[in-house]
């Protein structure tokens, strides 16, 4: 079997708008296949920049999952309360939900592109990842 060197990427609060101009750099991932993972009340990604991103890059198969409520990789439970409350958008979800959420459709895009795995590919694409109420996918 020959296996390309990179066959999927997945990516966290990312996006391509310059912090300088405002414009947004074009990306073609010649083929590769790229899921963005954003949560909705990212302070850092701003949901709508990453989603901009992941519509405008060209070159392979995609995917955009929006972590409802605010998910976050960071564990925000041991920060003193007058600061967690500070802070514009918090994860709302418990850190163990949010992380096993995104490792969760994390792993089964990089099962259905690494090794074409059918029931990862239908989870992603036909519309049965909608099973984990803290996310949503989007194709287009």
């Amino acid at each position: 079997m020959n296996r390309r060197e990179l066959a999927a990427v997945v990516l966290y609060g990312t996006h391509t708008k310059s912090p300088m101009t405002g414009t947004f750099m074009q990306v073609n991932t010649r083929g590769v296949p790229v899921l963005y993972v954003n949560g909705d009340l990212d302070g850092k990604a701003h949901p709508a920049d990453t989603l901009r991103t992941f519509r405008e890059t060209g070159g392979g198969p995609k995917a955009f999952c929006r972590g409802s409520r605010g998910q976050s990789l960071r564990d925000y439970r041991h920060e003193q309360p007058a600061r967690r409350r500070q802070r514009p958008g918090a994860p709302q979800l418990p850190h163990e939900q949010a992380t096993a959420s995104i490792a969760r459709i994390s792993g089964i895009f990089l099962l259905a592109h690494m090794y074409d795995e059918p029931s990862a590919r239908s989870y992603i694409y036909n519309g049965e990842g909608t099973a984990d109420p803290a996310v949503s996918i989007q194709l287009k």
